[in-house]
């Protein structure tokens, strides 16, 4: 599997920026990686060549949109993690000496002995779900993200977090297929506090 997508949390904890910018960083990372982007030269400085709509096309589509993405790689310039140059004619990006010390410390080695499959076309999406699925068949980068959400869900609706596991077993005992589990699961916590009316009322230890 050539795209591995890992959620760093402590870099979001130290950086106080949002999970969709360490999703997005570590999108960019994968894909410089991998050979993926173009590579411009400026000032002697090596940039990755990476439109926008095609950062979208790697990553499954939770809560990132074009304004979601615009709003990530601020956060990550304004953390001095980023560099960009050409923003509306070729967007280009490098990664940043402090970026460089979150990658060495944090992602390594995580695509070394990775070799790129040639056969592949850069304009197909390394990783989507394009069709229905079972929860046991969700890639492991899908999963990853779809329980970073879910958990952050339980979170903001004082809904315990053993929620989301019985949302799983319950998909699983059933074979269910759904083409965004993130929607699902939302329709299960609609559902939960349909049925349990006073859920939320004590915001003090409910996610546990």
């Amino acid at each position: 599997m050539l795209f591995t997508l890992r959620i760093n949390q402590k870099m979001s904890d130290d950086e106080n920026i949002s999970i969709n910018s360490v999703i997005i960083f570590e999108a960019i990372y994968q894909l410089s990686r991998l050979s993926y982007a173009t590579i411009k030269v400026v000032d002697g400085k090596n940039y990755f060549v990476l439109y926008k709509n095609y950062i979208l096309k790697q990553i499954p589509r939770f809560k990132i949109s074009s304004r979601t993405l615009a709003n990530a790689l601020g956060e990550l310039d304004a953390a001095g993690l980023l560099e960009s140059i050409d923003k509306n004619s070729e967007p280009a990006y490098c990664f940043t000496p402090k970026a460089d010390k979150y990658i060495s410390s944090t992602f390594a080695p995580s695509c070394d002995g990775i070799e790129q499959d040639k056969t592949k076309s850069k304009k197909q999406p390394l990783f989507s779900l394009q069709k229905a699925v079972e929860a046991n068949k969700l890639k492991a980068e899908y999963l990853v993200l779809l329980k970073t959400y879910a958990l952050e869900i339980c979170k903001e609706e004082s809904i315990s977090k053993e929620e989301f596991a019985k949302f799983l077993d319950h998909h699983n005992s059933k074979g269910t297929k759904f083409k965004n589990w993130l929607s699902a699961f939302r329709n299960w916590i609609r559902n939960y506090k349909k049925w349990n009316p006073n859920v939320g009322e004590n915001k003090n230890g409910m996610y546990q």
